[in-house]
């Protein structure tokens, strides 16, 4: 792979690892930041990659966008779970 088409693909990875920190509507985005990193360090291996670090960042950026959807709709579950301990009815008999 040539340097140009490697540091666009890393560039692409940064970009939708950005979008996808964006909680809820960016996991797709976050998702296919990850996917992406992985298979263009893949493609690129025993290459020097001039935009290593925005390669990097963006496969990070897609999992802490994966885990903060996660932990956002765990503690939505949560809370609607458990919504009479939080908002009692008012029922004090």
């Amino acid at each position: 792979m040539d340097k140009i088409r490697l540091i666009n693909r890393s560039l692409r990875c940064f970009v939708l690892g950005l979008i996808g920190l964006v909680p809820i509507v960016g996991l797709p985005f976050a998702l296919a930041a990850f996917i992406y990193g992985i298979a263009t360090q893949r493609i690129a291996k025993g290459q020097v990659n001039p935009a290593n670090r925005y390669l990097f960042l963006g496969r990070l950026f897609g999992l802490v966008g994966c885990l903060l959807t996660v932990c956002i709709c765990a503690i939505g579950w949560y809370i609607s779970a458990n919504k009479d301990m939080f908002w009692p009815s008012g029922d004090y008999t």
